[in-house]
């Protein structure tokens, strides 16, 4: 009936039922979990249920294709890859772990929290911030924009034409 249990509780669980193969290693120590769906191998690993938690997805009709992943450190970072160019880091990330598929608590609340966080939407496409968004950074090579913000206090923008630079939003070129 597609259901496989082998099981010492509680240090040793492993089961396979109808695709669903999950092994526990001393509950709660150690949580492994491996599926098919949506034509993706899922592979989700846990140490002690959320200290650490790790996704990855591998394409199964392209096996040559990127994987994606994302892992969490609760509560020192959090770091995931869609296999596509996108990435994004950050420093702590305490909310992460706890809700890690919840996309409204990642962008809403994380950002409250992150002393660094890097954010690349595509190779070429960056922005990192440090100090909750009091120093941030841009570029983007496609357009060939950068941008340097060090709160109020310095704003420099730069793109293929031109440069601006404003000190307490007030553009220098402005009081040339």
């Amino acid at each position: 009936d597609d259901r496989l249990v082998n099981r010492w509780s509680p240090f040793y669980t492993h089961s396979d039922i109808k695709g669903l193969e999950k092994t526990w290693i001393l509950w709660p120590l150690y949580r492994q979990k491996k599926w098919q769906a949506d034509r993706l191998a899922h592979e989700q690993s846990q140490f002690l249920l959320f200290f650490y938690w790790s996704l990855k997805q591998q394409s199964l009709t392209n096996p040559a294709a990127a994987s994606a992943h994302k892992t969490h450190v609760w509560p020192l970072f959090s770091a995931w890859d869609n296999g596509a160019g996108r990435r994004q880091y950050q420093f702590p990330s305490p909310f992460e772990a706890l809700f890690p598929n919840n996309e409204t608590v990642r962008q809403n609340w994380t950002p409250l929290f992150a002393l660094y966080r890097y954010d690349q939407r595509a190779p070429g496409d960056v922005r990192a911030s440090l100090l909750w968004d009091a120093i941030t950074w841009t570029r983007d090579e496609a357009r060939r924009q950068s941008a340097f913000h060090l709160g109020p206090l310095l704003s420099v923008q730069t793109d293929s034409r031109q440069q601006h630079i404003a000190c307490f939003y007030i553009h220098i070129e402005d009081l040339l």
